[in-house]
């Protein structure tokens, strides 16, 4: 229940900035000098503005989304952390994958230096990602 629940949540919180992003940036917002800003693009390609035509997008978005779905399914997350992980990455799929099918793009919207622009999905995918192989490093370590 707290998986679906924190799902839910980083799925909000994801959709919600993008909205504001939508609504408010109508020119870069400088956070940090050059080193921090937010600027509204909009991503039809895949991660880092990639090129994929967009049926391909699509179908390798559902891959993804629907192969994580079965994985989780399988092995419930049981641990805090396995569930906060798991839900960030679950909250940050839904965001990027019903933005993708709905409008065959994704609104980013942070940049920092001259790294691609990216969106709080992808914060939380990257996040949930690392905390999932950091504590899976650390448990074989042991």
């Amino acid at each position: 229940m707290r998986f679906l629940f924190f799902s839910v949540f980083f799925f909000a919180v994801d959709i919600c900035s993008k909205f504001f992003a939508q609504q408010q940036l109508s020119q870069p917002f400088f956070i940090i000098n050059n080193c921090l800003r937010l600027e509204l693009h909009y991503n039809s390609g895949i991660a880092f503005s990639v090129p994929v035509p967009g049926i391909l997008q699509i179908g390798i978005s559902a891959l993804v989304f629907f192969g994580a779905g079965i994985f989780v399914y399988k092995n419930p997350p049981q641990k805090k952390w396995e569930i906060y992980s798991s839900a960030l990455i679950a909250g940050g799929a839904i965001g990027n994958f019903i933005e993708r099918v709905l409008y065959q793009k994704v609104t980013d919207f942070i940049a920092i230096w001259n790294f691609p622009v990216f969106n709080m999905a992808d914060t939380f995918l990257f996040l949930g990602v690392i905390i999932l192989l950091w504590k899976g490093f650390l448990k074989e370590e042991k």
